[in-house]
């Protein structure tokens, strides 16, 4: 603020007159300023007014702001005036880490000249002066680490010559005007205030260098136009202030910034791959958001960098490269084969409905030995494709609540001690392909619609159903089925040969399976592996298994099969074993005695050893079968027509 020069000379007279009369008789004349100085008399008025509503100074910092002189005042710096280099005025002043404590008094507006305003860590508390507005030489304000509240400081839009705004650590609060990013700033620090905003579009039209926003409300995304700021912008720091959305591609452009620090905010996507491109980047910093996917190895790559922290996301892949950098922090993510990571057999990834959104997408507990039921509550888990808990103690029943997860695709609960009837939530699981529900203590009926459903795997066996394989059977889309061990009864339908576009491997052991084969079981042209052993399976081998030319392992053990092995069955290229014990097979072609895998014990064979005896392969071919007179339902005919051919020699 300009004073005219009349009320300059009386202010002057008037001051050196009172100083005149409160100063010791032995003080020399010479203390005095030779000449009247309007600027330090505004200068001596702003700072004794401010000394007056300063409440507590423990260092002492304000002990020698007395006197005309304050250009000897502690941390009041004196300059030549800018306009008159003859004349000298108050050019900065500079109190960091004094602990005083007080308010800004609006004499301060005096301090025309001012260019240097330096007041952090301090105690000072109420609002910036209005009077501020006349400081149109101010060029650094620092009043951060302080009490200051009310809104946001609006007379700074005052200060022309403003580069350096720090208003940090304080109580300021409400909305940020949107026109404090068109001010021609260096740097710019407002974090750790109570401030609220949407960043604004006009965020590029800055010519800052340095900007910290950090612990704020402020949401919304980064907007695009920050990328015109590429030109000047060194350092930008945004933690906790609520960012959503994706990182911009764009982002790449920001070739010079050396710091950038988006951390603890709720981020989502990937990480755009143009980060690469920032050659000068030295610290980055994306921890605790919602980012997922893979880290680009390009900015693993940047020359420059020397932090790079990305842990408490979701990211899931991190190439080789990244383990290098001595300050990489990829904990808390859902990156396989590395430590710290998320929930233990919890997997997360990008939601199928969105891909900018992470969600939990699969539960692997396998082996834990846990013990405990599954609650309702699981059903929240909307998005999970896979959930698997075997080999566990896990008890009671699957919830209903499972009929919500409309996305699970394998579903694994074996080996556990799961209970009650087949459980009907199975369904509601439209996207279900892969069913294991083995070694449990599941009883009852299972319902035949299980073989309508689109499944590509089905093991429900060693528990305790009750099943006659029902003519839907053919239905199922299933590659691999394992009933084994309950009690089905029953034959096989004839029908299952119309799985014969997908099934790979059947296993019906001990399932109580009786009557014949049916000669269709020779259209299953994919099936590797077959096993119908220890069940009453009678007759004999159809002659069509021969054409199964993947057949990898057949197992017929444990059945009451009779007549000759076929040789085209002990033919097949890719037949690894075949076991075939413990039935009442008569005859066996010399190629069947091949193959390493082979097993004939215990049947009817001349000349084999550990057969059975004459008396008892004499007795069971004396109630011959025949298959084609009686079909699924075969049943022992009346007493013999014939007794066994005289080739027979049992041992």
């Amino acid at each position: 603020m300009k004073i005219n020069s009349s009320l300059s000379l009386a202010l002057w007279g008037l001051f050196s007159l009172l100083f005149f009369f409160s100063t010791p008789s032995h003080q020399d004349s010479d203390s005095l300023p030779p000449h009247p100085n309007p600027r330090l008399l505004g200068a001596f008025i702003a700072l004794q007014a401010w000394k007056h509503v300063i409440t507590s100074d423990p260092k002492g910092f304000t002990l020698n702001w007395d006197g005309p002189d304050v250009c000897s005042y502690e941390g009041v710096y004196c300059a030549p005036a800018p306009d008159d280099p003859y004349d000298t005025t108050v050019a900065g002043i500079d109190l960091n880490h004094a602990d005083i404590a007080g308010s800004l008094p609006e004499e301060l507006g005096l301090l025309a000249d001012l260019a240097l305003f330096h007041i952090n860590s301090n105690r000072f508390c109420g609002t910036l002066p209005y009077s501020f507005r006349n400081l149109h030489l101010l060029y650094e304000l620092d009043v951060s680490n302080n009490i200051f509240s009310g809104p946001f400081p609006s007379v700074i839009f005052c200060l022309p010559s403003l580069k350096f705004l720090d208003i940090r650590f304080n109580e300021f609060e409400g909305d940020v005007p949107s026109s404090l990013f068109d001010l021609k700033l260096d740097a710019l620090f407002i974090n750790n205030n109570k401030f609220n905003l949407s960043l604004p579009e006009n965020l590029g039209n800055s010519t800052i260098s340095v900007v910290v926003l950090a612990n704020n409300n402020f949401n919304g995304c980064l907007p695009s136009s920050f990328l015109k700021m590429a030109g000047t912008l060194k350092e930008i720091i945004l933690v906790n202030v609520g960012l959503t959305g994706c990182l911009p591609p764009e982002i790449g452009m920001l070739k010079d910034v050396t710091v950038f620090d988006v951390s603890f905010n709720m981020l989502v996507g990937t990480l755009p791959e143009s980060i690469g491109g920032m050659k000068n980047l030295e610290q980055l910093n994306v921890a605790h958001n919602k980012l997922s996917g893979q880290i680009p190895a390009r900015i693993c790559s940047l020359p420059k960098l020397e932090n790079f922290t990305y842990s408490y996301n979701y990211f899931c892949r991190e190439p080789a490269i990244c383990l290098k950098p001595p300050c990489k922090d990829d904990r808390v993510n859902c990156i396989p084969d590395r430590p710290l990571q998320r929930y233990e057999g919890v997997y997360c990834a990008p939601a199928p409905d969105d891909p900018d959104d992470t969600t939990v997408a699969g539960i692997d507990l396998n082996h834990a030995d846990i013990a405990g039921s599954l609650p309702e509550e699981l059903g929240l888990l909307a998005d999970l494709a896979l959930f698997h808990i075997n080999s566990n103690r896990f008890c009671g029943t699957l919830p209903y609540s499972f009929r919500k997860l409309h996305l699970l695709y394998e579903l694994d609960v074996s080996n556990n001690i799961f209970s009650g009837p087949f459980p009907s939530v199975i369904f509601c699981l439209p996207s279900l392909k892969f069913l294991d529900i083995r070694f449990n203590e599941f009883e009852g009926d299972v319902p035949s619609s299980l073989f309508d459903l689109k499944l590509d795997a089905l093991f429900i066996n060693n528990n305790k159903f009750n099943l006659s394989l029902p003519e839907n059977l053919g239905n199922s889309t299933i590659s691999v089925v394992v009933l084994a061990n309950n009690n089905f009864n029953g034959c096989l339908p004839s029908s299952f040969a119309k799985m014969a576009g997908t099934l790979k491997e059947i296993i019906l052991v001990n399932v109580g399976l009786t009557g014949c084969l049916p000669p269709e079981i020779g259209m299953l042209k994919d099936v590797t592996v077959f096993d119908v052993s220890f069940n009453m399976l009678v007759g004999t081998l159809p002659e069509s298994i021969g054409g199964l030319k993947n057949l990898e392992e057949l197992n017929v053990a444990h059945n009451k099969f009779s007549g000759q092995i076929p040789a085209s069955i002990c033919s097949l290229p890719k037949l690894e074993n075949f076991t075939y014990s413990y039935n009442y097979f008569s005859r066996e072609p010399a190629i069947c005695l091949k193959p390493p895998g082979k097993d004939d014990r215990v049947n009817c064979i001349p000349d084999r050893p550990l057969q059975r005896s004459a008396n008892e392969c004499a007795a069971f071919y004396s109630h011959p079968v025949d298959c084609r007179a009686v079909g699924c339902s075969a049943q022992r005919s009346p007493p013999p027509q014939r007794r066994p051919p005289p080739s027979y020699h049992y041992p």
